[in-house]
């Protein structure tokens, strides 16, 4: 392959790798944003027309609380009949309705290259409508989306009666109904659970103004549970629009994030992907490869055959029997100035051998402008280069001057590795305190 093949472009060091397609996906994404707002706003109608539907038996868009319906015990089949409704959609269009859906969300963008199929992008709302739609009969005020519910319990109207009832009932629905399979949400309910937790909370805990134990406790559970801190206190300010609640919300958020993130291996919306096989970090770090550079770890004691070594010579080589030398695949092929010709590799060099004559020179079966690395790119942009090209060893040359300096190789690049494991663990030995780590099993998520 040639060094013009790669589609890898040279890259400038920076701070950052961003450029200015950057830009382009900044303005895909609010272009999307405004799609998905619509979308959204599609989906609160709908779950108000099933509302309406289910519980007062007419048809209307307009916002209402399940609460006040007059069905009595009859309200009892409303969320039967949803449960079948949605197992039927399940049965007869697609499995990957139920449950809240973002795992399902995750999974098609990152192992499918963003491809959803059209019965789960159509029947998903459909269902979810449905079952947030048709609610329960034991607690009312814990039916339905609760924005209603959410807003008296920020402005301190629900009594704690009110407030234990819909904490039990709405936890209860919530996880029979994700445990079931049913089609559901995540925010919402997060949201209502938690401004009812804070609320009981409110009452041993000291009092700072109506609201604000409901406020902080919903943050937390949902930068807890989502394992998004900084959504948590978003979500927050959006509701009560009040800022001088930023200080409280982070440190609410931080600790519960704190505390699930030590306590939990996976989240609400990981388990699942987890459960399929698949495995995602959260976390964001350095990579070591791309703060080293070739001239760190490159080889200088290589072969390098002179482009008019005649067939004699090179047996002399490839017959050598130092470790070295056995163990070097790819013979980098200069002229008198050390300047870089080509490459041959020992298997092409071997059959060649085989049948050239001892005058032979070795220049007619050099492969000209090879792949190559120069001394100052980082690890990272050769194992890209790696990665693209499928092979694993480059000759290393000067920039401009194209002279050979030594070769770099994929047990190269993990020496590199190596090294920074090693600089982490002596940092750590430094700082040795008496942690015992949590030992896995095998084979755990």
């Amino acid at each position: 392959m040639s060094e013009g093949a790669s589609a890898l472009p040279e890259r400038t060091l920076g701070d950052f790798t961003a450029d200015r397609r950057l830009l382009l996906l900044a303005a895909i994404g609010v272009v999307l944003g405004l799609v998905s707002a619509v979308l959204a706003a599609g989906l609160l109608r709908l779950i108000a027309f099933c509302t309406n539907l289910f519980f007062f038996h007419r048809l209307s868009v307009a916002d209402v609380s399940p609460a006040g319906h007059h069905l009595g015990t009859l309200a009892v089949a409303v969320p039967v009949v949803g449960g079948l409704l949605i197992g039927l959609i399940a049965r007869y269009g697609s499995e990957r309705i139920r449950g809240h859906g973002i795992p399902e969300a995750i999974e098609a963008i990152l192992m499918r290259g963003s491809r959803v199929e059209p019965t789960v992008a159509v029947l998903k709302p459909v269902s979810a409508a449905i079952a947030i739609g048709a609610g329960g009969l034991i607690f009312p005020q814990a039916l339905g989306v609760g924005t209603d519910t959410i807003a008296a319990m920020l402005q301190g109207d629900v009594p704690r009666a009110t407030l234990a009832g819909i904490l039990f009932v709405k936890s209860t629905i919530w996880v029979i109904a994700l445990g079931s399979g049913t089609s559901g949400g995540v925010l919402a309910p997060l949201l209502m659970m938690g401004g009812a937790l804070g609320g009981v909370e409110a009452a041993v805990l000291p009092a700072f103004g109506p609201g604000f134990w409901p406020l902080v406790s919903m943050a937390a559970i949902l930068g807890g549970t989502m394992r998004a801190p900084f959504t948590g206190v978003l979500f927050a300010i959006e509701l009560t629009r009040d800022f001088h609640m930023v200080l409280p919300l982070i440190v609410a958020v931080t600790t519960a994030h704190a505390f699930t993130v030590l306590t939990l291996r996976r989240s609400i919306l990981t388990e699942k992907i987890s459960r399929r096989g698949y495995h995602l970090t959260r976390e964001y770090e350095a990579d070591p490869l791309e703060m080293l550079f070739v001239r760190e770890v490159l080889r200088t004691a290589v072969v390098a055959l002179p482009a008019d070594t005649t067939a004699a010579d090179a047996r002399s080589v490839t017959t050598a029997s130092t470790r070295e030398r056995r163990r070097q695949h790819l013979f980098p092929v200069v002229d008198g100035q050390d300047t870089l010709v080509g490459v041959v590799t020992r298997h092409a060099l071997e059959q060649w051998l085989t049948d050239a004559p001892a005058a032979a020179r070795l220049h007619t079966i050099v492969a000209r402008a090879p792949v190559v690395a120069h001394e100052d790119e980082p690890l990272r942009t050769v194992a890209q280069r790696m990665a693209e090209t499928g092979l694993t060893r480059f000759p290393v040359i000067e920039r401009g001057s194209r002279r050979l300096v030594g070769m770099v190789s994929l047990s190269d690049l993990l020496k590199g590795r190596r090294h920074a494991l090693d600089a982490e663990h002596r940092r750590e030995r430094v700082l040795a305190l008496p942690i015992r780590r949590r030992a896995r099993a095998p084979g755990a998520a």
